[in-house]
């Protein structure tokens, strides 16, 4: 080299420096030739092996000082693979177990829908074959992936398809756990940065009830507990909001005694909602019934008529029936208890029962003593009914007696079981009174009946 000013010695440009030229330097503590400094030179090969000397494989070293720091794209563990299977590129494997011969953790597919196959530790960075020691990529950067399926910017997840990464699960027995972010999409030249090994750092579908808690912001020691126990095995229930603010505090329990101010109670002593979405309360349903019976019970009265020793017609009950009351379809019967029943042996005596409506008698039978002596002290129950016909002005009605006592020789006159019928020509769409009378064939002591009082109930066909 020509000595010069080293801006200008070209001959140091890349490709001109032989071996053998050298690079001359003044000591300038070495004053031994000359008090300014004593030259020396260093040979261009002299200089290239000290700095080989110089740069060392960190194998078993030790960075002493927390002010180093290290650069690069990825971090990577060595591993074994005895999971029975050849593992290829991309890979998503966990730490299945440890090889003392090889002094390297093992590694299988990680599953998210497995037993034990999970957390991923990270990627395979090439192909293992098994029983074979390979590299897993587990922090920083990894290229040639298939992510043509995401977007750049996508998380990766542990899939539910062992060894393959995902968008998140959604099972709710999958666990999660985020991988890393796609940074490329690409179906051959894909890549990713994993930043997720070794942890779950996304919330899981499933969590036991040991560990889900739900605490007050203010007041960490006040805690929402699940309790799931009573829940059949192998099933799972849902809890499925309204789309509405929920107030847990009004929601109806087992232990509450009144819930009447909840939407969905009515407490109509009519039922006149007619809904059939809502419940009624118990004293609404009670109301509504004793209105009904109110309404369908008629003229009751336990007022007793004596017929003995009258021969005129005899009124035993009545009541008034509301103008339009009876109408097609519907009708009333008439119930009257009867005692001290007495009948003369003798074919001239009768006693004849009749249901009137208004002012016309529509049905009634007659009763005489028919064996060789007198009836005595007999009991039993007038019944009575009068229904509508299809006109409006035309009732049916019948009337029958159950009596029994010491005697049976009782006869009954007229139709069959003592029923009579007929039409009446009232107009019920006025109100009219129904009743029952008697007649005895003589005004005797011995002759009559005595009547406990009745009562009318409604009818609807």
């Amino acid at each position: 080299m020509v000595d010069t000013e080293i801006q200008d010695l070209t001959e140091l440009a890349a490709g001109n420096v032989a071996g053998d030229d050298v690079l001359p330097i003044v000591d300038v503590s070495d004053t031994t030739d000359d008090p300014d400094g004593t030259g020396k030179k260093f040979s261009w090969t002299s200089i290239l092996s000290d700095l080989a000397a110089a740069v060392q494989t960190m194998t078993n070293k030790t960075f002493a000082s927390f002010t180093n720091s290290i650069m690069a794209d990825a971090l990577h563990l060595e591993v074994r693979n005895t999971s029975g299977s050849e593992m290829t590129k991309g890979n998503v494997v966990f730490i299945s177990g440890y090889n003392i011969g090889q002094d390297l953790p093992t590694v299988d597919l990680a599953d998210a829908n497995g037993s034990a196959t999970f957390p991923v530790v990270g990627l395979i960075q090439e192909t293992i074959s098994n029983n074979a020691n390979g590299r897993v990529c587990v922090s920083g950067r990894m290229s040639g992936l298939d992510t043509s399926s995401f977007t750049a910017g996508d998380m990766i997840y542990m899939s539910e398809t062992a060894g393959e990464f995902s968008t998140k699960p959604t099972a709710a027995a999958s666990e999660v756990q985020s991988i890393g972010s796609v940074l490329r999409s690409n179906a051959s030249q894909g890549v990713v940065e994993i930043i997720g090994a070794f942890r779950t750092n996304d919330n899981p579908n499933k969590s036991t009830t040991d560990r889900f808690r739900i605490a007050d912001v203010t007041d960490p020691t006040k805690l929402l507990a699940w309790v799931v126990s009573a829940i059949t095995t192998g099933t799972q229930r849902t809890i499925t909001m309204p789309d509405a603010n929920v107030d847990l505090g009004t929601l109806t329990d087992n232990a509450d005694t009144d819930i009447s101010a909840n939407g969905w109670v009515l407490d109509e002593d009519d039922l006149a909602s007619d809904d059939d979405t809502k419940v009624a309360t118990q004293q609404s349903i009670k109301a509504f019934i004793a209105t009904q019976i109110s309404a369908t019970i008629l003229g009751l009265t336990n007022t007793n008529v004596d017929t003995h020793s009258t021969s005129t017609v005899q009124t035993l009950w009545s009541v008034s029936i509301p103008a339009n009351a009876l109408g097609t379809g519907n009708g009333y019967e008439v119930v009257i208890p009867i005692q001290n029943l007495d009948l003369e042996q003798n074919s001239a005596r009768t006693m004849t029962f009749a249901i009137k409506y208004g002012s016309t008698e529509i049905a009634s039978f007659t009763l005489t003593a028919a064996g060789a002596g007198d009836i005595v002290n007999m009991g039993g129950t007038l019944t009575a009914s009068i229904f509508a016909d299809a006109a409006t002005n035309a009732q049916i009605g019948f009337i029958s007696g159950s009596f029994t006592g010491s005697s049976s020789d009782i006869a009954i006159a007229n139709a069959s079981g003592g029923a009579g019928d007929g039409t009446a020509t009232e107009d019920s769409t006025g109100a009219l009174t129904l009743s029952v009378t008697v007649l005895n064939s003589a005004s005797l002591a011995s002759h009559g009946a005595v009547a406990l009082g009745g009562y009318a109930k409604k009818m609807i066909a």
